[in-house]
C-alpha cells in the first residue's frame, strides 16, 4: 500500500474507527492484561520443586515426559516475554489500532482477519496490538 492510499483508506474512514464504549473496552483490557500479567509473575517467582508455578507450567506448556529443569528453564524465557508486555502495558509506547489495509478489502483472508479479536505483527519494530471487529463481538473465552 503506498502512502496516497493509507491516506485515501483513512480519510474514508469515520472520525473515529473506535466508538467511545469501544475505547473504554481497550482501556480495560489493556488494564486486565497488566493485572493477570503480574500475577503470573509473581506466580513464577516461586520454581522451587512441587510449587504451584511447576504445577500451572506443566499444565499449560509441559506434557508426561516434561522434567522440572525443563519447566524452570522455560519459565526463565517467559518471565522475561512477560516483563516486556508489563512494561509495555503499564505506561510503555504501544499502539491500538486496527490494520487499515484490510478495512475495505473484500479478499476473503482479510475478512477473516477482520473477525480476529486482536494480532500483532512480530516484524514490525513499533508495538502495535492491531484491535478488530471480533474484540468487540466475541466472547473472551473464544480464543480458546
Amino acid at each position: 500500500m503506498t502512502a496516497a492510499n493509507a491516506i485515501v483508506a483513512l480519510n474514508g474512514a469515520p472520525t473515529e474507527k473506535f466508538s467511545v464504549r469501544n475505547r473504554q473496552d481497550i482501556a480495560q483490557a489493556a488494564q486486565t492484561g497488566l493485572a493477570w500479567t503480574l500475577k503470573a509473575l509473581v506466580l513464577l517467582d516461586d520454581l522451587k520443586s512441587g510449587s504451584p508455578a511447576l504445577t500451572v507450567l506443566q499444565a499449560w506448556f509441559g506434557n508426561a515426559a516434561t522434567t522440572e529443569a525443563e519447566l524452570t528453564a522455560f519459565a526463565e524465557t517467559l518471565k522475561t516475554g512477560l516483563r516486556k508486555i508489563a512494561t509495555k502495558l503499564n505506561g510503555g509506547t504501544c499502539i491500538v489500532t486496527d490494520f487499515v489495509p484490510i478495512r475495505t478489502s473484500t479478499d476473503p483472508r482479510d475478512i477473516g482477519a477482520r473477525g480476529s479479536n486482536a494480532f500483532v505483527v512480530g516484524s514490525e519494530k513499533q508495538d502495535v496490538i492491531y484491535i478488530e471487529a471480533g474484540f468487540f463481538t466475541q466472547s473472551a473465552g473464544s480464543v480458546f
